[in-house]
């Protein structure tokens, strides 16, 4: 079992090796997110590091929609997390090209699941490794560069009090008079003041935004059973606690919660997740209600969301 949670995207067209591998993984203390295609390792790559982030990518070749080898040089171009590539390709000239492409190790389809375990592990370690060592480098840096500014703040400070010591006498004397001249000026003031002047008028205005302020946000949260979404803050909680989800899980969540008596076919969550009419993965919709599901298990809120064979998926009836 593993002291940190690392999370692994593992991105497999083949449900059954998907399912297995991430199943493995967890029963070893790892954090899985499960992909189905190309394109949806895409998004999920896209996602902001708030919600996604990933210690290390397992990724098979032959994928719908986008193919492994793009993937591999789309995570490439923006990140140096490790890669462990498992295909069915076993040629030599294909490993080679693919660990040339940055790709840190290569496992051949059918292999071990010990034998995949321990690579992930020696991948994990070295990278861990690696990046106490940056840290390392970073902190040391950080720490010579603060001592430096302090001693430069300190020389600059016992100047700076020499200075305001001589300055401090005329100072005093100018405040004195300074201070007579407003007291003097805001009594007679004082005495031409009329009572109808005690209310701010901006104190009215800022009352009236306030109050929309609060009815907007009324407005723009939606309850259903324990669940609460606001529109506005992009928040979902249930039971007033914060359930942390994707863009496209919230979008698909508001859109479920708008219209809770409608049966949604995949396309249709699709087109309000993604906010396009062209439909790639039926799986991209699957998956991602079934890692909606797994959030809310813990609140034994996941029911709410019922499957409707061979349609798509709606909310519950009665909760």
């Amino acid at each position: 079992m593993n002291l940190k949670c690392w999370s692994i995207l593992v991105i497999e067209d083949d449900a059954a090796i998907n399912d297995v591998v991430c199943s493995t993984l967890k029963g070893e203390g790892y954090e899985c997110v499960s992909a189905y295609s190309g394109t949806e390792a895409r998004l999920l790559l896209q996602a902001e590091p708030s919600t996604y982030s990933f210690d290390l990518v397992i990724c098979d070749l032959m994928l719908p929609g986008m193919p492994g080898e793009e993937v591999v040089a789309f995570i490439r171009a923006q990140s140096n997390v490790p890669i462990l590539v498992i295909s069915a390709k076993a040629e030599v000239v294909d490993r080679v090209s693919l660990l040339r492409q940055g790709v840190d190790d290569y496992l051949v389809k059918p292999f071990d699941l010990d034998e995949l375990v321990a690579r992930v592990e020696a991948l994990l370690r070295r990278s861990a490794l690696v990046n106490n060592a940056a840290k390392g480098t970073e902190s040391y840096a950080i720490e010579n560069a603060t001592e430096g500014v302090a001693n430069h703040a300190a020389s600059n400070a016992t100047k700076s009090a020499t200075n305001c010591a001589d300055e401090t006498a005329t100072s005093y004397m100018a405040n004195n008079a300074i201070e007579n001249t407003v007291n003097h000026t805001a009594k007679d003031t004082k005495k031409s003041t009329s009572i109808n002047t005690l209310r701010n008028p901006s104190e009215n205005a800022a009352e009236s935004i306030t109050n929309n302020a609060i009815e907007n946000a009324a407005e723009s949260a939606i309850t259903f059973g324990e669940w609460t979404l606001d529109e506005n803050q992009r928040r979902f909680e249930v039971r007033g606690i914060p359930i942390r989800l994707t863009r496209t899980e919230f979008d698909i969540v508001m859109a479920l919660m708008r219209h809770p008596r409608k049966v949604f076919t995949k396309r249709e969550l699709y087109e309000a997740a993604w906010r396009e009419e062209s439909f790639v993965e039926e799986k991209a919709i699957s998956t991602h209600i079934s890692n909606i599901r797994t959030k809310l298990k813990a609140t034994g809120t996941d029911s709410y969301i019922e499957t409707v064979w061979g349609i798509g998926f709606k909310l519950a009836d009665s909760i």
